[in-house]
């Protein structure tokens, strides 16, 4: 690997027809010196050298998966540890599977030496996870965050991706401080699993964000007509976020902060969808009354929508939970979809002419996103997997 192991546009996953091994390995090595502080001198026991597989293990396995296990670490040779005390590799993985556990998958009957269970979970989730399964015959993998995920996962194909993109977006989530290693004394909150915490959001997190309004906000004023127009942002005064106790050190509080000085001259940025006047936002269903301590899950009604019932119609299968979400992403346990990723969609709609743009913003209504159940339209309402 004369570029490096990291994925990037001038280096991108190498179609070979079988795991990229020697880099799938360079990934999960730097998971590892990480993991372990950097503190362990070499050499390290690779996991063929630790479990010494037998020949009747060996001949159930892909030669380049056999290549992998050849070259990804377990442990330093001269520091050896009981393997439930060593550090996880990473915030979801523990470490690679035993051989004698690698094909103790839901699916063994359905598809036998097919799945390859590859990495454990840390128990970040009280012992209801999986951890990475591997296809041997596809040369694809996904982390399974769920027991009950499993078999549809397999069957259909849904979140499984080359090996190498799986371990680069955890080294891409180290490198935004998503996940980082723990202090010396960490507190009770964000839950750690050592080495690593996993922090609900960061600096990036929030400058991605505001970098997609300012862009969404951008394409629709371009195409407004010229009017005189009033700024209908609602979080100019910041006393407003003060008002109605929204906890600080958070991401919405972070997001609409940097929002506040922003001149917004219309309502509608999506079909049917607004920003709220500020008696609306201020009007609060859920803060103060919501049963968590957990000041990142208290929800807040960020944008509006005219409410319109009774029209006689039912409501499209896309006005579910599933509207703008990834799925089952095989990167990690993580359900919810970042904000800036539904702005940029949003965006590009507006860009490729999809919404109608008036002197209010965009002029189609709510019943526009039932396009997301018809058979032309529905990937403009989808994202694509990530983490």
């Amino acid at each position: 690997m004369s570029m490096g192991p990291r994925i990037t546009p001038s280096n991108p996953v190498r179609k070979l027809g079988r795991m990229d091994y020697e880099r799938c390995a360079a990934l999960h090595n730097e998971l590892y010196h990480l993991s372990w502080r950097g503190s362990c001198p070499s050499p390290h026991i690779t996991w063929w050298e630790y479990f010494s597989p037998s020949q009747k293990i060996a001949e159930t396995l892909d030669p380049s998966l056999i290549e992998f296990l050849k070259l990804a670490y377990v442990e330093p040779k001269d520091n050896p540890k009981d393997p439930m005390e060593r550090p996880a590799l990473f915030y979801w993985i523990h470490s690679l599977i035993p051989p004698d556990a690698f094909f103790e998958t839901l699916v063994e009957e359905l598809y036998p030496g097919r799945f390859l269970w590859l990495y454990c979970t840390t128990g970040y989730n009280m012992g209801d996870e999986r951890g990475i399964l591997y296809d041997q015959e596809e040369s694809l993998a996904a982390f399974i965050g769920h027991i009950f995920e499993e078999s549809p996962m397999c069957i259909h194909g849904w979140g499984f991706k080359p090996l190498e993109v799986i371990l680069d977006a955890y080294l891409d989530m180290i490198d935004e401080a998503k996940v980082t290693l723990m202090c010396p004394n960490p507190p009770d909150w964000p839950a750690v699993m050592k080495p690593w915490v996993l922090h609900p959001y960061t600096k990036s997190d929030v400058d991605k964000a505001l970098s997609a309004m300012q862009k969404l906000l951008d394409a629709i004023q371009a195409r407004q007509p010229v009017h005189q127009a009033t700024n209908y942002n609602p979080w100019s005064d910041l006393d407003l976020l003060t008002s109605i106790n929204l906890p600080p050190k958070t991401f919405i509080h972070d997001f609409l902060t940097g929002l506040s000085p922003q001149r917004i001259p219309f309502r509608y940025i999506a079909p049917g969808i607004r920003l709220p006047t500020v008696s609306e936002f201020a009007a609060q269903p859920y803060l103060g009354s919501y049963p968590t301590n957990d000041p990142t899950k208290l929800p807040l009604l960020l944008f509006y929508t005219d409410n319109k019932k009774g029209l006689g119609q039912s409501h499209p299968e896309g006005d579910d939970k599933s509207l703008y979400q990834s799925g089952l992403n095989g990167f990690g346990d993580r359900g919810m979809v970042q904000l800036d990723k539904v702005l940029l969609r949003w965006a590009q709609m507006v860009e490729d002419g999809e919404w109608e743009i008036g002197k209010d913003g965009v002029v189609d209504k709510i019943e526009r996103f039932k396009d997301a159940d018809t058979e032309m339209h529905w990937y403009k309402y989808c994202l694509p997997p990530s983490w």
